[in-house]
């Protein structure tokens, strides 16, 4: 006996070759339209490696360099986990070298961003100097 099963349709989207008869799958839009800019001879990976995208000027660039420092701050002060290891590591020395690397960056950026933009990377110094100074002398 057959039983038909109601309320579910398999559609297949691939596509077939006709020659061969055998599906073909279509690239996602977004790679198809990748490899249609890439230029000739060249693959999507070797398009772009070893390159910046245009829009990004070193003050973009150090703007996320002082993101990532913050992030290393805060986890060598032991107020995050390692996220390699997940236990919490405190190294104050390295700590202190990359507050002091934030704050010479911020620095470098003023008058080079927005007013709002650096009033935001100057909070980002004070906060990380004042949990580096409660570390430092014992606070948790």
């Amino acid at each position: 006996m057959e039983e038909k099963q109601e309320g579910f349709e398999v559609v297949d989207k691939r596509r077939v070759n006709a020659e061969t008869e055998t599906p073909t799958e279509e690239p996602p839009p977004a790679a198809k339209a990748a490899s249609e800019e890439a230029p000739a001879g060249q693959t999507d990976q070797a398009a772009g490696e070893g390159q910046f995208p245009p829009e990004v000027d070193i003050y973009v660039l150090l703007t996320s360099m002082i993101g990532m420092l913050h992030g290393f701050a805060w986890q060598k002060m032991g107020f995050i986990a390692n996220q390699k290891t997940g236990q919490v590591e405190e190294d104050l020395p390295q700590a202190k070298i990359a507050v002091d690397t934030i704050q010479y960056l911020v620095g470098h950026l003023e008058g080079k961003l927005s007013e709002p933009e650096i009033r935001e990377l100057r909070r980002v110094v004070m906060d990380l100097q004042m949990n580096y100074l409660r570390k430092s002398t014992g606070g948790k």
